[in-house]
Formats: structure tokens, sequence, C-alpha cells
């Protein structure tokens, strides 16, 4: 794959991820990192949202093949949060999602919350 790392931001209070601005043929795309687990996901250049993609196909399958993270792919993202087992969650967790609302995992796992 040719690709280019313009920028990496770090986690913070908000966003909950760390972002590899990347360089993907023609698209700047932004990797997507879970501060705590081990999820990564490929986005649109974060702006203060978040809008998962998956078209960047050379990108997809080397991070696929690194092994050390699990790539999550849009389809998955977009998976409404009442599917989604949070039984596991803690009280503050579950918290949370009460009070945030996230519509799908993406938002659960990929947000801007403070």
């Amino acid at each position: 794959m040719r690709g280019r790392v313009l920028e990496i931001t770090p986690p913070g209070v908000t966003p909950s991820f760390h972002t590899a601005v990347m360089k993907c043929g023609e698209l700047t795309v932004g990797v997507l990192g879970h501060m705590h687990l081990p999820f990564i996901a490929i986005a649109e250049v974060p702006t203060g949202g978040v809008v998962f993609i998956d078209s960047c196909n050379d990108l997809e399958e080397a991070l696929r093949a690194s092994g050390a993270l699990r790539f999550l792919t849009r389809d998955e993202l977009e998976t409404p949060i009442g599917l989604i087992d949070t039984s596991e969650l803690d009280k503050a967790e579950r918290s949370e999602i009460g009070s945030w609302k996230p519509a799908n995992l993406g938002e659960l796992l990929f947000n801007y919350w403070d």
C-alpha cells in the first residue's frame, strides 16, 4: 500500500480515540484507534463528528494484516445500539449511553463525549 501519514492526534478528554490522518490514493482519511480497546476504523477526517467509510481497500487490507488490532467495517460500526450486548459495561458506561444516546456501535466507541 502506498500511503502517507500526515498527522497523528492522541486521544484526550475528547475525542475518545487516537487519529492518524493518512493520504490513501486521492483520499485523505482518518484511521481511528480506540483509547482502551483494540479496535480501529477508517473515517472521513474528523471535524467534530465521525463518518465511517469503507473506501480505501489497500489501507483496510494493511490494517487487517497487522493482527494486533480488530478492524471494524462501516457495516459493523453502524450496528444499532439496541442490537449490542452492553451487559458487561459498568454502571458509569451504561449511564453515558443513557445520557449521550449513541445510535450505533461506532458512536459508542468513537465519540467526542466529555
